[in-house]
């Protein structure tokens, strides 16, 4: 299955020594895809993250290198605006 993950995901699966996210992510057989832009948000949040998920440093980089490694990341400018906006049309369909 190809799964999308978006910035939250990703946030999530780092919060805390214990993830269950974060282990579905690493151990899962399923494909990951994100946009790249998640780098750039990944570190203009990396300090809170690691404060909010009371990592060490260390840990931090350990876990964001066996998830990083398991995302194929897609240049933003290859997805074209109309499926760009498919998720967000789906979401107002469920409000």
């Amino acid at each position: 299955m190809k799964i999308v993950v978006d910035t939250n995901i990703l946030f999530s699966s780092l919060l805390g020594e214990a993830s269950r996210l974060r282990d579905l992510l690493i151990e899962s057989e399923h494909e990951f895809y994100a946009p790249n832009y998640l780098f750039v948000e990944l570190f203009k949040y990396k300090d809170k993250i690691k404060q909010v998920g009371k990592l060490q440093e260390d840990d931090l980089l350990t876990y964001l290198q066996m998830i990083l490694e398991k995302i194929h990341f897609i240049q933003i400018n290859l997805i074209s605006d109309k499926n760009g906006n498919l998720p967000m049309t789906y979401v107002k369909t469920l409000i």
